[in-house]
């Protein structure tokens, strides 16, 4: 039973998302479609030559041992279109996918760590450009949710927008003529989206607040998530 005495906020139930339970959720969030493990870039670089690049996202191997889901065996195999070309489909590397909490506002909410495989379409066969280079995405990370006729909150999900982007693969690129604007504006067709996000188990709520805690020696980082819910003492 829970000490309801210790429950402070004013809420009906708290949660708290430390990083890696926020890395999870896009893990699981790119394994049923939700995030996209690949995007397609082309253009004209400041030099006037015309690019054709395909950004290939990894996920950490980790991951099909903690998969809790039988999955579907025409996914095997085929987690993205390009595997003709090489590159692994998990990655081995460490801080694969590694997710920081920031203080939210301007700064970002989360920084995401991957280890990206770029390959130059134009050429044929298509050359690889990195995959051991490491990008650093800072990202919005935002529950959101949609008020309804009845005035409740439904539709609850993860509003997910790129910030930034930094890193050696970014210095590289930018080496090769591509403007840092341009990656950007790129990688946030495949970054920005609403990620749906089942606290409410279906239902409605009449509140909904996040607050973020950070720098705190005594805990963790986290994310906040409050909720009041839509109750009701009679069926009507």
């Amino acid at each position: 039973m829970v000490d309801q005495s210790r429950v402070t906020s004013g809420f009906d139930v708290e949660l708290v998302m430390g990083e890696e339970f926020i890395r999870y959720f896009l893990l699981c969030s790119l394994d049923t479609g939700s995030i996209a493990w690949w995007s397609e870039s082309e253009g004209v670089k400041d030099d006037g030559t015309p690019f054709h690049d395909v950004t290939i996202i990894h996920p950490p191997a980790e991951l099909e041992d903690r998969r809790l889901y039988p999955v579907h065996p025409e996914f095997l195999g085929n987690e993205h279109p390009f595997q003709h070309l090489g590159a692994p489909v998990y990655s081995g590397k460490a801080d694969e996918f590694a997710v920081i909490i920031l203080p939210g506002g301007d700064q970002g909410d989360i920084s995401l760590r991957v280890y990206p495989s770029v390959f130059d379409l134009t050429e044929d066969p298509p050359r690889g450009i990195s995959n051991i280079l490491p990008l650093d995405l800072t990202i919005r990370f935002q529950v959101v949710s949609t008020q309804r006729a009845d005035g409740l909150l439904g539709d609850i999900g993860v509003q997910l927008a790129l910030l930034d982007v930094s890193g050696p693969l970014i210095d590289a690129a930018e080496s090769q003529g591509r403007s840092k604007e341009d990656i950007v504006a790129d990688l946030k067709e495949n970054v920005d989206r609403r990620v749906p996000f089942a606290v409410a188990g279906g239902g409605a709520l009449q509140r909904i607040e996040t607050r973020t805690y950070t720098d705190d020696p005594n805990r963790p980082n986290g994310i906040g998530v409050y909720l009041n819910l839509a109750l009701r003492d009679g069926p009507e």
